[in-house]
């Protein structure tokens, strides 16, 4: 089993980095057997699977760009809605939009965002200011 984290993936060169490992995994037969296989290790609570389902503010499910139009046009299709055509907010950019007042509302599910940002006080103090939020987590 080959696992890594983030120094691999975030290196500047994280492509070729990532493509070794799974040329390296490939050529010794670790793929598709019980026990062995590739798995990155990432930074975030579920990371993976919010990217996988299209809970990053710039991706549709599978990872697809939502500035895409013919991808945001085959959600669209399927889903029945009109998906706006711009990257969502991140992390810091909602933080920078609820001191501007642009984002009055949160519903936080599994992680503690007061604890994800470098000024813990200032976030607390932004989540305060809000209309209404709500953190459902563990930690």
């Amino acid at each position: 089993m080959i696992c890594w984290t983030l120094g691999i993936t975030e290196h500047h060169n994280a492509v070729d980095n990532v493509l070794s490992l799974i040329n390296l995994a490939l050529l010794t037969g670790h793929v598709g057997r019980w026990g062995s296989g590739l798995n990155p290790l990432r930074g975030q609570n579920n990371v993976q699977g919010g990217g996988d389902m299209g809970a990053l503010p710039h991706k549709l499910p599978g990872f697809q760009d939502v500035e895409d139009d013919v991808a945001r046009g085959k959600f669209e299709a399927a889903w029945g809605c009109k998906i706006p055509p711009k990257n969502g907010w991140h992390l810091t950019e909602m933080f920078e939009a609820m001191h501007r007042r642009d984002l009055r509302a949160l519903w936080v599910i599994g992680e503690n965002p007061a604890r994800s940002e470098a000024d813990g006080r200032r976030a607390v103090r932004l989540l305060e200011g809000l209309d209404t939020w709500s953190c459902r987590t563990s930690s």
